[in-house]
């Protein structure tokens, strides 16, 4: 088994366990406060089913939090900075419910229970991931789920790391390999034991095929700087973590991290946050949001369906095939906004492009039906792709999904928009939308997936329908 999987079905069970621990913590709560006998309860004791409800709810709420506070992003130490976030976390929950409440009327629920749930939720959520920090190290022990390290550098910075891997703190360490950068390259390391050297970054690659490294630490040396970026990607592809020893406060990109590593100070790139753990949760926050927008837009959708078979022949949906998660086929939807025959018609128009780049735009495009204009101005014609979310096709939120000619074109940066699920509205739709160049909508796909978070999905979401309203840069 992978580190990766192993990681992935460690945050599945802190999932799993928080639900279960948080919803105790709720119900024990609810038996001191009515049952135990150590509290008055003159106004008599509420049902146990509204208070299950609530208990749902509540716990669904402590799950949104806990994600946003990056609880699931588990450490390989439990550090003591764990806690003030667990302890953030449950608070910030405990004010969500007791607003609710507040506004809610029509059933008084007990602040002595928001209380005490409160008290016991950082006590057990604390506890209990305190005692799992242990088991996923035993658990890592036992299946040799160790870090096959790859130094890039040399010197005594290099020579620090290999004596504080070898220590009995640091058993989950294993140096493999060291690339030798030095310009008076040796070829022989006596203090290394066990390592194997190669010479010049170009072997990179090559060791981390050859010793199956799943983690590289980098000096930052002037002389291969240049290939620093294509390092990173190849990490990136081949999901190993990428470290760097920075130089006075050097930052690499917004992904970095001052860290500690074996005891050194070190910069560490965070992972792509859409990956792993944050990509299941994104995939149920996707479900759940086009399910209930369906619902509401189902009686839209059947009079602009109406509006278009009397406005020109042809279908009503127009199905085009587009590139997505990991350069995967799809049939994409949206309300056909041009004449029937477009796609033929796209060699007469093509010189016409109004935008720079992989990629064709066209303001006053002869091929758009009148109905079409109004559907693009407003972007609804986009609404179908709600359809294509609950396939698994797209995501809400997400870079746009392209046309296989224009993907056939991307760089190898420009393709890491594929590593994720395409979206129906984007950060670069909601910064600009048609007036952006090609190179900066990369830009912010980019950035996009390398800092994604769920308050960014909101905040992109509450800003596309004012960009929508406006049809600042639609055509």
């Amino acid at each position: 088994m992978t580190s990766g999987k192993l990681n992935l079905y460690f945050k599945l069970i802190a999932f799993i366990v928080d639900i279960i621990v948080i919803t105790i913590g709720f119900f024990l709560a609810y038996w001191l406060r009515f049952y135990s006998g150590l509290m008055v309860t003159d106004k008599g004791i509420p049902p146990l089913a509204l208070y299950t409800q609530a208990f749902g709810i509540i716990t669904l709420v402590s799950l949104i939090v806990f994600k946003i506070s990056d609880l699931y992003d588990l450490k390989d130490n439990f550090r003591l900075e764990e806690f003030p976030r667990i302890l953030q976390a449950v608070t910030l929950t405990a004010v969500a419910v007791m607003a609710i409440t507040f506004l809610y009327r029509q059933f008084t629920f007990s602040r002595v229970v928001i209380f005490l749930g409160w008290f016991f939720n950082i006590m057990l959520v604390s506890g209990w991931r305190f005692g799992f920090y242990r088991l996923r190290k035993y658990l890592r022990a036992k299946i040799h789920d160790f870090r096959r390290v790859l130094i890039v550098g040399t010197g005594k910075l290099a020579l620090e790391l290999y004596q504080a891997g070898q220590s009995d703190e640091n058993q989950n360490f294993q140096i493999l390999g060291l690339i030798n950068c030095a310009k008076d390259e040796r070829k022989d390391w006596p203090e290394f034991k066990g390592v194997r050297v190669y010479n010049g970054i170009d072997s990179t690659i090559s060791a981390m095929e050859e010793l199956k490294i799943n983690q590289i630490v980098m000096t930052t040396l002037p002389e291969v700087r240049s290939q620093m970026l294509d390092i990173i990607i190849e990490c990136e592809r081949r999901n190993i973590e990428f470290k760097i020893i920075p130089d006075i406060l050097e930052i690499i990109t917004t992904r970095s991290q001052i860290d500690q590593y074996l005891g050194l100070p070190v910069l560490s790139l965070k992972p792509i946050q859409l990956s792993g753990f944050n990509v299941i949760f994104k995939r149920i926050f996707d479900i759940i949001l086009s399910f209930l927008v369906l619902i509401v837009i189902a009686i839209p959708l059947l009079i602009i369906a109406l509006l278009i078979k009397l406005d020109s022949p042809g279908p009503v949906f127009y199905k085009h095939q587009r590139m997505g998660y990991k350069g995967r086929k799809f049939n994409f939807l949206k309300f056909r906004s041009m004449v029937q025959d477009a796609d033929d018609k796209l060699k007469e128009v093509i010189h016409m492009n109004d935008r720079q780049g992989p990629v064709f735009k066209m303001k006053n495009d002869p091929r758009i039906t009148k109905i079409g204009k109004f559907l693009r101005h407003y972007s609804l014609d986009e609404l179908p792709q709600f359809i294509n979310v609950l396939k698994g096709d797209m995501s809400i939120v997400g870079p746009r999904p392209q046309v296989l000619w224009e993907a056939a074109l991307y760089d190898e940066w420009a393709k890491r928009r594929l590593m994720v699920l395409p979206g129906i509205t984007g950060l670069w739709q909601v910064s600009g939308r048609s007036n952006l160049s090609f190179e900066e909508m990369i830009k912010l796909d980019i950035y996009y997936i390398e800092n994604w978070s769920l308050w960014l999905d909101i905040e992109i979401i509450l800003q596309t329908v004012p960009t929508v309203l406006f049809a600042k840069g639609a055509y």
